[in-house]
């Protein structure tokens, strides 16, 4: 998958699942610059996924952004039905 530019699932975004990983329109700005704009991706349990692009395209931070070290401009992303935030993180 490469993150450089927007990615649409074909399929609607499955959050059945309590270990599903759900990135929501998510979009990053560093210094009034946007990194990653309205990013959209559903990682289900047990699914392997590879984020994949040239240096400074996103890859670090998506990850980043799920573990709570990089705030969102806008979207959100769930770990199962919980968003990460700072309240929870």
């Amino acid at each position: 998958m490469v993150i450089s530019k927007p990615t649409h699932p074909t399929q609607p975004l499955n959050q059945s699942s309590k270990s599903n990983i759900i990135y929501e329109h998510v979009r990053i700005d560093y210094d009034n610059q946007t990194v990653i704009h309205d990013f959209l991706a559903s990682i289900g349990t047990g699914q392997k996924t590879v984020f994949s692009g040239p240096s400074g395209s996103g890859k670090s931070t998506l990850m980043n952004a799920l573990m709570g070290f990089v705030t969102l401009t806008q979207g959100r992303i769930l770990l199962g039905d919980l968003e990460v935030n700072a309240q929870n993180i």
